[in-house]
């Protein structure tokens, strides 16, 4: 939560400050770093996750995970690195992208590399609370600096902006370190067999880091074909909210994989059948009633916080905050594919999802000539996408029959619905109550949520109080269920 309130209050400075133009250089160096981390270490993490705690439980050291990974990412890192240099060189880039913001690209991609290891290392062994610290920390500090230039009488370029995030990073490379040293570096070790078998798993994850981050990417890269530099910006606006949320998704299977290895190595792989029977619909629920009330206030929020020259992104917004909802479900299935290896068909269904994208995005822009609101829309049947075929595969793994909980869903297109026909307070007001209403009615007739569901919940490693609540949360909803059954029949 203190991540994600961070993040909005930089948006919310950087965009007042730079305007969209100036955004929008910011964006496409963020696009160029994470190319320099997506090619060369980020498809070996899910490595990390899956034999990592195997080698916790088994020795208590993570050092092997990070010698191999060393080797295998060390030759690309400096491949990637010669032919984002060369591409500039041979003015391949857009002239606007000097040296200098060449320079701080690869710079904050080469530490986004080490935090990105810092984080898995600290993860696998279960010390969230010290990787979230100082993630948080971090921003903080950032924070701290970008809004000294906010206040003061010369307001920051994007080369000052793109400095400090920089200097974030690596300071958080650094703080991280002594937490990870012992257990995860030292002593110096590489296993050739562990190599293999990190390499057998993650191959497959090249294709899926590489449509992740056309998924990314995309939609700012084909907008600047098509349409203006301050279009890119204000999209870029809408995008970063989702971004921001977005690292929620994602850190939910650095929970539930670990949990997963663990209760399949004790013999409760019933816990996991559960799990996609109905865990997954109750979170969709969950996430789905709570994004919807938050879609009708995007029309008034957008203007208020980033601007009246952002006032543009509140459709893109709206309509990304329901693929939002869709990638949080995909990533509370991905887990079970990575329990049984199955990492070749997660990159082979985000391939389809980045193909959907790219094909929506240039049918919608170049051929329809649809406004900025088309990439969103691409976005979203992409994730739609993701997450059915996710599901689909997750419930074969298990041999579980039961069918994708679309039904879930409805309040997020009641909410969407509100925004794009009444863009105004009327439609506020009118969206709240519509997603209350289909809430609520979703809850009594279709309510997923079952007394048996709280064993697993019980193991979660979650927040004391977040677990107590959910937990009373679950009894209370299954109460009701099993009065309302009881009802009926």
């Amino acid at each position: 939560m203190a991540s994600t309130l961070l993040s909005f209050l930089t948006v919310l400075m950087t965009t007042r400050m730079l305007g969209p133009r100036g955004y929008a250089t910011v964006a496409l160096v963020g696009v160029v770093a994470s190319l320099l981390f997506t090619t060369s270490t980020a498809w070996t993490g899910v490595s990390v996750r899956r034999y990592g705690r195997e080698d916790l439980e088994r020795s208590g050291e993570l050092s092997r995970l990070t010698w191999n990974r060393v080797v295998i990412g060390l030759p690309i890192t400096i491949m990637a690195s010669a032919a984002i240099v060369a591409l500039r060189f041979l003015d391949l880039i857009p002239s606007s992208f000097s040296w200098p913001l060449v320079g701080l690209a690869l710079s904050t991609g080469l530490a986004t590399i080490i935090v990105d290891h810092w984080v898995c290392l600290l993860e696998t062994s279960g010390r969230f609370k010290v990787s979230a610290a100082g993630q948080v920390l971090s921003q903080a500090g950032y924070v701290g600096a970008i809004a000294f230039l906010f206040v003061s009488a010369s307001h920051g370029s994007p080369t000052v902006v793109l400095s400090l995030v920089l200097a974030s990073t690596v300071t958080l490379a650094i703080g991280l370190a002594p937490f990870v040293w012992r257990r995860g570096v030292v002593p110096v070790s590489v296993d050739a067999q562990l190599l293999r078998r990190m390499l057998w798993l993650s191959a497959p994850m090249i294709g899926l880091m590489v449509a992740q981050y056309v998924l990314a990417s995309v939609d700012v890269i084909v907008l600047r074909m098509f349409r203006s530099q301050t279009d890119v910006g204000v999209y870029a606006v809408a995008y970063q909210a989702y971004t921001v949320l977005s690292a929620a998704a994602i850190s939910v299977t650095a929970v539930l994989t670990p949990l997963f290895v663990s209760l399949r190595m004790a013999g409760r792989q019933n816990l996991v059948e559960g799990y996609i029977r109905s865990a997954t619909p109750q979170a969709l629920l969950v996430i789905a009633c709570g994004f919807a009330l938050v879609i009708p206030t995007v029309s008034l929020m957008v203007p208020v916080v980033f601007g009246d020259s952002f006032s543009a992104a509140t459709e893109p917004l709206a309509i990304l905050v329901v693929g939002l909802a869709f990638l949080f479900a995909a990533y509370l299935v991905a887990p079970i594919l990575t329990l049984y290896e199955q990492t070749r068909a997660i990159a082979l269904f985000t391939c389809v999802a980045a193909v959907i994208n790219v094909v929506g995005d240039v049918v919608m822009l170049g051929v329809l000539h649809m406004g900025i609101e088309a990439p969103a829309v691409a976005t979203d049947a992409g994730l739609l996408y993701l997450f059915l075929a996710f599901f689909w595969r997750a419930r074969r793994l298990l041999g579980v029959a039961t069918r994708p909980p679309l039904r879930f869903a409805a309040p997020l297109v009641v909410g969407l619905v509100s925004v794009l026909a009444l863009n105004d307070r009327a439609g506020v007001a009118a969206g709240f109550a519509a997603v209350l209403l289909t809430s609520t009615a979703v809850i009594v007739w279709h309510c997923p949520f079952r007394a048996e569901d709280l064993a697993l919940i019980e193991k979660l490693e979650l927040p004391v109080p977040v677990k107590a609540i959910a937990v009373k949360a679950i009894a209370r909803l299954a109460r009701q269920r099993s009065r309302l059954d009881s009802a009926v029949s």
